[in-house]
Order: structure tokens, then C-alpha cells, then sequence
């Protein structure tokens, strides 16, 4: 248990400093730090929460075609998981895929 959360602090800690602060300054190192969280993610909230944040970097460089699909990625997840909370917060019901990629978590 105690390994579990120092994973997802360590998790939690790169996830913020990429957001908000690598992400301000190079969005090409923040999209290679979001990649690296996204392959070493155990878990299927850390593979949401770093495909959302991979989408979100896309979405800053204009790439509006890889930020939908990242998010669609993270999306399916969510649905296969049964992980209700992050679909009914993060990917509504009618609601595009597209209107949900500024969305990026921090639960």
C-alpha cells in the first residue's frame, strides 16, 4: 500500500510540474515527459490522467487531430474500466470529444 502511494505521488508531482510549469515554457519536452508518464502508468487513472495531459499538449501546439484522439484513447479507457466518475465528469454523455480535452484531471 505505502508503495501504491508513493507511486502516484511521484505520479501527481511530475503530472503538476509538467502541466504547469514545463508545459508554460517547452511544449515539445512536456508532450515527451506526458508520453513517459503515460508507458510507465500502472494504473487506468494514470493512464487517463497522462493521456488527457498529452492531449492538452497537442491541443496547445494547434494539433487539434492528435489532441482528439489522445483524448478519444483516454475516453475508451474510462468506458472499458468502468471507471464511472472520470465518464460522467470528463466525458458527459452528448457531449463531443473534442469539448472535453480541456479537461485535464487532478483527482
Amino acid at each position: 500500500a505505502q508503495t501504491k502511494q508513493k507511486t502516484t505521488e511521484a505520479f501527481d508531482s511530475i503530472f503538476y510540474h509538467t502541466y504547469m510549469e514545463t508545459a508554460t515554457t517547452d511544449l515539445d519536452k512536456a508532450l515527451h515527459t506526458a508520453d513517459s508518464l503515460y508507458q510507465s502508468s500502472k494504473t487506468d487513472i494514470h493512464k487517463i490522467r497522462s493521456l488527457m495531459l498529452i492531449s492538452d499538449m497537442y491541443h496547445r501546439k494547434a494539433n487539434r487531430d492528435s489532441s482528439i484522439y489522445y483524448a478519444k484513447v483516454a475516453e475508451d479507457i474510462a468506458h472499458n474500466a468502468n471507471i464511472f466518475d472520470w465518464q460522467a465528469v470528463y466525458f458527459p454523455p452528448n457531449t463531443e470529444t473534442w469539448e472535453c480535452i480541456n479537461k485535464v484531471a487532478f483527482t
